[in-house]
């Protein structure tokens, strides 16, 4: 019913969500998730950049906003970065989530975000938008001084910090103040 979609809508409006991309995503999404809501495609270690990469490239053909997450520790060297922002370019893609991945050791050049990053800038891009990582209550691997550091060096690179899931929102929200004392 048209109520219900507008209303599902509004709720969704603001915020990014996520997508894996499995078997039906790509159908599932087109399906039953308005063209406003904007979402991110993560990326695993099993599977790789490639399917991330392709099915952000369908559903922006869908008019979706679609953000797939670049994980550094997947990215094999600059060809290959090359060659993913010429096809998210090509398919109208104009923004990227960069986070480290979770891959215990680099398929390459790039063993973090803010090497990526570096990169992107120094050979130029197209994208609007680039998050980077934000940790409210702590990353499991690494401590907190050196998050703090990789944030303050990535943030120039950036437009926009996502957070992954945070269970109290006054958690987030001190985190979020904190960050914006440190500029």
């Amino acid at each position: 019913p048209r109520g219900w979609a507008g209303a599902m809508e509004t709720a969704l409006r603001g915020a990014s969500y996520e997508v894996l991309p499995l078997g039906t995503a790509e159908e599932s999404v087109v399906e039953h998730v308005p063209r406003t809501v904007p979402l991110t495609i993560t990326t695993t270690e099993a599977k790789g950049l490639t399917p991330t990469i392709e099915l952000a490239e369908r559903l922006s053909g869908h008019g979706v906003t679609a953000t797939p997450h670049l994980a550094a520790r997947l990215v094999r060297d600059e060809s290959h970065l090359a060659d993913i922002v010429a096809r998210l370019r090509a398919a109208g893609v104009n923004g990227v989530f960069v986070i480290g991945g979770d891959a215990a050791e680099p398929a390459g050049t790039f063993p973090d975000a803010f090497s990526l990053l570096e990169e992107l800038e120094a050979t130029g891009h197209h994208f609007e938008h680039i998050g980077i990582g934000g940790y409210p209550e702590g990353h499991g691997h690494i401590s907190a001084e050196l998050i703090e550091r990789a944030l303050e060096r990535k943030a120039p690179h950036a437009s926009h910090i996502i957070t992954q899931l945070c269970f109290h929102p006054s958690t987030t929200k001190a985190w979020a103040r904190q960050v914006k004392l440190r500029g």
